[in-house]
């Protein structure tokens, strides 16, 4: 897992970056921006909500997708519960969602996002 969207590097040729011995597009922040975009737009077109996307994004869909159908269940709480998916996952999703409820909600808790520092000023 490599770059800002720690894609794996068969994710990555699979949504169009070039990843060789000499170059890889994964660390690019745009181009890997824009294939992560693809792969979760994919992700909530098979899915068709958020909580599963953000798992089948960590855990990857197949691994998703088996957790699924041994549990004959499409809800991601469900599936959590039972363990049928890792440990790991059943605690990024909730971390996940809550970063967004902050993130849309800065105002109210009171935060501020700051613009990072540029390479020039280190």
């Amino acid at each position: 897992m490599v770059g800002l969207w720690q894609l794996a590097s068969p994710t990555g040729s699979r949504f169009g970056l070039d990843i060789d011995d000499e170059i890889d597009e994964r660390l690019d922040p745009q181009r890997s921006t824009q294939a992560a975009a693809r792969y979760l737009h994919l992700l909530y077109r098979r899915f068709r909500s958020w909580t599963l996307v953000a798992a089948a994004y960590n855990v990857g869909e197949n691994r998703l997708l088996r957790a699924i159908h041994a549990g004959h269940t499409h809800d991601f709480w469900s599936l959590a519960r039972r363990g049928l998916i890792p440990i790991e996952t059943q605690r990024f999703v909730p971390q996940f969602l809550a970063a967004v409820v902050l993130g849309e909600n800065l105002d109210y808790y009171h935060l501020e996002i700051s613009e990072p520092d540029s390479p020039d000023e280190g």
